[in-house]
């Protein structure tokens, strides 16, 4: 009776032999977030349905062999679906997600009885995110690939995660995405980030090293040296350019 919370549709209680007996601890030092809910946002934003499945079912698995009360678990997945909505709206602010105020979302997930209708509830949501972020085109899987990168130049970014992110061989995608964009993947992302940086530099708010960090170069020499390749004279005399323009 104590484990009716992990019943399925239908299912009201738990034979012996259907109760986990391998109890494991979800480690203390790992957040919810780092665990499940940027994985989710980033199988989200990629639109890979099978990525995210596997990871919603890694997750319900998980929590069914933990130790952790029915109401310790519900905390737990709020906590996680209000960072991947918290990850999605800095992402795209400029789009209109689909979520619940925070309030309302811990409100929906405490009033359930079992995990699987929190799961569902996810799926939902989930489904309603990939929508609204898909790109409005559509034509070809590029078309998602270059959204993505649009709204995460400024992380780190691999040829080999955004495969992985997108269900596809590296190798593979590399041929595509230089036939697609005439350019390697290393080229397009230093061109964006330049192309940002370039932006960010027309204003007095921001030293260089903090506009380097901001788009995506955590070593500021490096930044120094991709900025001059792209442009031909380094950020500050790009700036000081642009300010005796404006003059």
């Amino acid at each position: 009776m104590k484990r009716r919370f992990f019943c399925h549709y239908n299912q009201h209680t738990l034979g012996y032999e259907e109760i986990s007996h391998q109890i494991t601890d979800i480690e203390p030092d790992q957040q919810p977030e780092d665990i499940y809910a940027e994985p989710i946002a980033n199988f989200i934003q990629s639109g890979n349905r099978h990525m995210l499945l596997g990871v919603m079912e890694n997750m319900e698995h998980d929590l069914y062999k933990s130790h952790l009360e029915p109401s310790t678990i519900k905390h737990f997945l709020a906590d996680i679906l209000i960072h991947v909505k918290s990850i999605l709206l800095h992402t795209y602010g400029g789009l209109d997600i689909p979520f619940a105020s925070n309030l309302t979302i811990l409100s929906e997930v405490e009033e359930k009885f079992y995990l699987y209708e929190i799961i569902q509830m996810f799926t939902v949501q989930f489904e309603a995110c990939i929508t609204a972020i898909a790109s409005p085109s559509r034509e070809n899987i590029m078309d998602d690939i270059l959204q993505y990168i649009e709204h995460n130049y400024n992380k780190t970014l691999k040829l080999g995660t955004i495969a992985e992110l997108f269900g596809y061989n590296s190798s593979y995608l590399g041929k595509v995405f230089h036939k697609s964009t005439g350019k390697s993947f290393n080229s397009y992302i230093d061109e964006i980030r330049i192309a940002n940086s370039k932006q960010l530099l027309k204003e007095e708010e921001y030293k260089v090293y903090e506009i380097a960090q901001m788009v995506g170069y955590s070593n500021v020499d490096y930044f120094h040296k991709k900025f001059k390749k792209y442009v031909g004279i380094s950020p500050a005399e790009y700036r000081k350019s642009k300010n005796s323009d404006l003059a």
